[in-house]
């Protein structure tokens, strides 16, 4: 019986291992990444929004804003990360995109852990994608292309619960 319960202890601890999370503060993103933020419009910068805890070692890769203003205002903000482990950096991509005008897909849902709706947009074999808002006119969109890995939609969901605000 002792011998059992420590063999199911360590299949647990093995189990569990393999469901880790990297944190990547919002301190720890490049001076050029908050400088570029603050040359928004104050409304946007108060609706943008990053993840900090993924499931693997990533590094911020790149801040994009959308290039058409409509009616003076920004459509969207992008930020890629890229994985620190070179291996992984040719089978992930990872984006959060924020739409700042545009209105919430319909499909399967899944709630973060303030309750907050989440859309499944894309559950693919090399696609998953998920979407929610949390203001009005605000559409958060947490994508990740992977091949050769598994990303489950549950490890898309633990990185939107860690969400915070960038300003």
């Amino acid at each position: 019986m002792k011998r059992i319960i420590i063999l199911l202890c360590s299949l647990l601890m093995v189990a569990c291992s393999n469901q880790h999370t990297f944190d990547l503060p919002l301190n720890e993103y490049p001076q050029t990444f908050h400088q570029e933020v603050s040359k928004l419009p104050k409304d946007i910068q108060e609706k943008m929004k990053v993840p900090t805890k993924f499931p693997f070692e990533v590094k911020f890769f790149r801040f994009s804003v959308s290039p058409e203003v409509k009616n003076g205002s920004v459509l969207f903000t992008s930020v890629e990360y890229e994985p620190v482990d070179a291996e992984l950096s040719d089978k992930i991509n990872m984006t959060i995109t924020t739409y700042y005008d545009d209105e919430l897909s319909t499909g399967e849902t899944i709630e973060l852990s303030d309750g907050t709706e989440v859309v499944i947009k894309n559950n693919r074999e090399e696609l998953k994608e998920i979407e929610w808002s949390d203001q009005k006119n605000v559409r958060h969109t947490l994508a990740v292309m992977h091949k050769d890995i598994d990303i489950s939609i549950e490890q898309l969901k633990n990185m939107a619960n860690s969400i915070k605000e960038v300003k």
